[in-house]
């Protein structure tokens, strides 16, 4: 007990800590790590990134997982590379902090064996590999960058060494949202049926499309105006639930002057409704793509 009190201790300071009350939890091959109870470390840009230690030394892998702790960060945890390509084939990550000196498998070997395992995959945003190691070594570096890793910390490093390491596996902020096309509302739909039906009615849009715009097209040239309102509102509401802004802009347009029956402004309305559409079309079927790409991973 002693012993591993002062163990603790020795890693706190380390770490940068004070030492405060500490209860222990057992990881990865049986390694007991000391989570400190008292500190409330606040929220941080690297917060919420999954990440992946792979360390086969009990020592760094507590020191490190208290240096995570500082951010706000949790960690899974692999003891050889072997064990650390298992989880990322299995469950994945953002970043992965790389011991370059293992058993079984090295941090070059694994880092090998993840990337071939994104460019089987076809992943479109490839994990951050960071190298750890004691050696700081002339060419080191370099070594670690041409067998696909991102960056290399050599040990001991600090906590703003780490920081800086795992940031950049940070995603930017997502663009505004495309005035066109608000993808929020299919996955709303998603959220309130299921992605595998969104995604069947998806391409059932695709399929009736060119239908209803001859469907349209043939109302407006024989002036059935009862049935072009009729069909415009239709497709409005359709159009709204897929997020498609400038139809639905346009099919309220159709709609509105429809009412009236004057063939002028039913004229203008109409006018531009083709290009629009087959930039809608487009746009969704992106999506529907991205999607088939995912559920085939």
């Amino acid at each position: 007990m002693k012993e591993q009190s002062l163990f603790d201790a020795l890693v706190s300071v380390i770490a940068g800590q004070k030492q405060e009350p500490v209860k222990t939890i057992t990881g990865m091959g049986d390694t007991e790590f000391a989570t400190i109870e008292a500190r409330e470390s606040k929220r941080t840009p690297i917060s919420d990134l999954r990440i992946l230690v792979a360390e086969d030394h009990p020592f760094n892998r507590k020191l490190c997982q208290l240096m995570l702790e500082t951010f706000h960060c949790r960690a899974d945890w692999a003891v050889n590379g072997r064990e650390a390509v298992e989880q990322f084939k299995r469950a994945g990550c953002d970043a992965v902090l790389m011991d370059l000196h293992m058993p079984e498998m090295d941090g070059l070997e694994a880092t090998a064996a993840i990337r071939r395992i994104e460019n089987e995959t076809g992943v479109t945003r490839r994990v951050r590999i960071v190298a750890v190691t004691a050696n700081a070594l002339a060419g080191e570096r370099e070594r670690c960058l041409a067998a696909g890793m991102d960056d290399y910390v050599t040990k001991p490093f600090t906590r703003q060494q780490l920081y800086n390491a795992l940031l950049a596996a940070v995603q930017p902020p997502s663009a505004p949202p495309d005035p066109t096309f608000d993808a929020s509302r299919v996955e709303r739909l998603c959220d309130e049926l299921d992605r595998a039906s969104v995604v069947e009615m998806t391409g059932d849009l695709l399929r009736d499309l060119p239908g209803r715009l001859e469907e349209l097209n043939h109302f407006h040239a024989e002036k059935q105006w009862k049935e072009l309102e009729r069909a415009a509102h239709t497709m409005k509401g359709v159009c709204a639930l897929f997020g498609l802004q400038l139809l639905v802009e346009k099919f309220l347009a159709i709609e509105e002057t429809a009412k009236d029956g004057d063939p002028a402004p039913v004229q203008k309305a109409f006018d531009g409704l083709a290009e629009r559409a087959e930039s809608a079309a487009g746009q969704l079927r992106q999506w529907l793509e991205q999607q088939r790409e995912k559920s085939a991973k």
